[in-house]
């Protein structure tokens, strides 16, 4: 599976290639009223609005010293939607093989933040924490973050 691995603080995080659709800097957002409180806000991008998510934020991640750095966002399409997601950087892209990956339900508990996780993957001496973006919001959180876009 070809996935793109990116940093959150410390760790490492991959989501397959064909769900990012590109990689921008992260500009200004403007607030979304009444969004969860993970929503960064909004930016412009061609001409169209991109809801923005603070992904440590979103999978309780502490950045400590990184908040002031030159952070990316990865544009991805979760299902039919367009989001942007913040990470600290994007590091490369990688051929994870399937027999590298540790199944999800033996390595996290069954929070959200578990159902969000698809597994650990293996890769060079390092371990990549594999995201499902379709379990990354529950319908709750999807349903107020289309509210609050229209």
């Amino acid at each position: 599976m070809l996935t793109v691995v990116f940093k959150l603080a410390s760790e490492c995080f991959g989501i397959p290639v064909e769900q990012v659709k590109e990689v921008v800097k992260l500009s200004v957002t403007r607030p979304l009223p009444q969004a969860p409180s993970f929503v960064d806000g909004i930016i412009a991008l061609r001409g169209h609005s991109v809801a923005v998510m603070d992904l440590a934020r979103r999978l309780n991640i502490a950045r400590g010293d990184l908040q002031g750095k030159d952070r990316k966002v990865l544009i991805v399409r979760v299902e039919q939607k367009i989001l942007g997601l913040i990470v600290d950087d994007v590091m490369s892209v990688l051929e994870v093989e399937q027999k590298a990956i540790d199944a999800a339900a033996r390595v996290v508990n069954g929070s959200w933040q578990g159902k969000a996780v698809a597994g650990i993957a293996h890769s060079g001496g390092k371990e990549i924490i594999l995201l499902d973006l379709k379990n990354l919001l529950n319908p709750e959180e999807n349903q107020a973050l289309e509210k609050v876009k229209r």
